[in-house]
């Protein structure tokens, strides 16, 4: 968080001590450190325009990346945005394109030696087997959420020729969903933690689940903005059977459900499954000398993998181990 808003406030001081044109632009490369392979580029006209950029590695064979530039408005004076997709470990050429009303366009042209990726992903991935589709694609990026992992991780852009455009670092495990409200983008970043990150590829809101609870594989979002998160609680000897809900304004994490109270004979009757090695006296849950806290060895015995929240603000949440899905009513973040 405090290097977010110190980003943010040196941009803000950069943007105040100089009037930046078109002429002249505010070139930054990743200035949050959210995406490896972005510019961030402010300046402003005397029209209102609309602006698109289209980004070239001339000495590599990879084929252009064009995209129009976000904007509040379709024409306006003011330019802030981000310019994805430069090739690693070359000079990069970005042509910016701006065109009025009456449709007069003018370019100008960015040079940015781009270094090196954060991780050891491919630049390009490749068809490797199987025929190609005829599908004409849309036009977008492909997010690759990463796989779970005790350290470093990305997730990454590609675009429809499988080539990178984006390396968003997250701390650890996978982002297992990306959520879209207000013009923010919702991730996790970690067993622990979910992100909202702007246009910009500044994280403006940060959520915790606080000691109690592990994130699960999926989340969604209510109609009011709110969180529904499938959880492990870790003062408990079971794993993967909770969900939580996480307000979206005040960051407060609640249990809606443990399933263990739904279905306690069900529960009763699983086995367990080892994880690794317990540091725990005894894996028996039902002896006095059991230590939910420092064993690893927990009751996996529904293991909730996926919830949807449908239109009507009920919900479906898949189960692995029981192959069946169940429904809820509304899960409603309780009242503050």
């Amino acid at each position: 968080k405090e290097y977010q808003a110190k980003a943010a406030a040196r941009i803000s001081a950069r943007k105040a001590s100089h009037h930046y044109t078109l002429n002249n632009m505010l070139v930054l490369h990743n200035p949050y450190g959210t995406n490896t392979t972005s510019l961030y580029v402010y300046f402003t006209t005397d029209e209102n325009t609309s602006v698109r950029y289209t980004v070239s590695a001339p000495d590599t064979d990879y084929p252009d990346f064009s995209a129009k530039a976000y904007q509040s408005k379709i024409y306006q004076k003011t330019h802030e945005f981000s310019v994805l997709g430069l090739i690693p470990n070359t000079t990069n050429t970005i042509i910016i394109t701006v065109t009025t009303h009456r449709g007069s366009s003018v370019t100008r042209t960015i040079r940015y030696a781009m270094g090196s990726l954060l991780g050891s992903e491919e630049v390009q991935v490749r068809r490797t087997s199987g025929a190609a589709s005829s599908t004409t694609l849309g036009d977008g990026l492909y997010a690759i959420l990463g796989n779970d992992s005790d350290g470093q991780d990305f997730m990454f852009y590609y675009d429809n020729d499988g080539i990178l455009r984006g390396e968003i670092p997250i701390l650890y495990y996978r982002a297992h969903r990306l959520l879209f409200r207000n013009n923010l983008m919702y991730f996790s970043v970690s067993t622990r933690d979910i992100v909202a990150m702007n246009r910009l590829g500044r994280i403006t809101r940060w959520y915790n689940t606080s000691d109690t609870y592990l994130l699960h594989h999926d989340y969604a979002m209510d109609s009011k903005g709110n969180l529904i998160v499938l959880a492990t609680n870790v003062t408990k000897n079971t794993i993967q059977d909770a969900i939580i809900t996480i307000n979206g304004r005040t960051g407060k994490v609640t249990q809606l459900v443990d399933l263990g109270d739904l279905f306690p004979a069900y529960k009763a009757s699983a086995k367990f499954a080892t994880m690794s090695s317990s540091s725990s006296s005894t894996t028996n849950d039902k002896s006095s000398s059991f230590d939910p806290d420092t064993s690893s060895t927990k009751k996996d015995w529904i293991h909730l993998n996926t919830i949807q929240l449908l239109d009507d603000g009920s919900a479906i949440v898949s189960s692995r181990d029981t192959l069946s899905l169940i429904p809820f009513a509304e899960p409603t973040t309780p009242a503050e």
